[in-house]
């Protein structure tokens, strides 16, 4: 069994995805708007509140973890297109995909900045036979196990109220 990982940082980018081109409330650049509110003294996420400094001591702000998300998404794909024989199972901090976050777009209380903050579109991105078979993924509170192609991708957050510790998954053998 071939294992990947990485922290995999949540891509910015999708700070929009909730929104349509033409909602009235739509700012006119989603990434700066959700960065604002992740970075806020008071109601942001510790994340970018000071609990992560860079080696020099300044804040880890959602500029840099855009530009680890960049860099582990391509060696992540790198890594993923290479050859293996036998199943590949990839693990990362943050989810490869915003589809689990995209049950919550209408739940009170979600902002709908959501996804720049809990997903990215690696897995989505990718051709299917480059797909792992397994991609197990936290920081999303809500557990799922669900395919995106051929691969099965699962969280069990323990935060989560679907936290199963029982939960195991198993992983077919490749044909010799």
């Amino acid at each position: 069994v071939r294992f990947v990982g990485a922290t995999l940082w949540s891509d910015w980018s999708l700070a929009g995805r909730w929104l349509g081109p033409d909602a009235p409330d739509r700012p006119a650049d989603p990434v700066a708007y959700a960065a604002d509110r992740m970075t806020d003294p008071i109601t942001g996420s510790r994340e970018y509140r000071g609990s992560i400094r860079k080696a020099h001591g300044t804040v880890w702000l959602p500029a840099d973890a855009m530009a680890a998300h960049a860099l582990e998404r391509a060696e992540l794909l790198a890594t993923l297109a290479q050859p293996f024989h036998g199943p590949t199972v990839a693990v990362t901090h943050h989810p490869p995909s915003p589809r689990a976050a995209d049950a919550f777009r209408d739940a009170p209380g979600v902002p709908w900045w959501v996804p720049a903050f809990y997903a990215t579109t690696v897995l989505d991105d990718l051709d299917d036979a480059a797909r792992p078979d397994l991609w197990v993924s936290g920081h999303f509170h809500a557990g799922h196990d669900m395919a995106i192609g051929r691969c099965r991708w699962v969280a069990n957050p323990v935060e989560g109220a679907t936290y199963a510790a029982d939960r195991l998954v198993t992983l077919a053998r490749s044909p010799a």
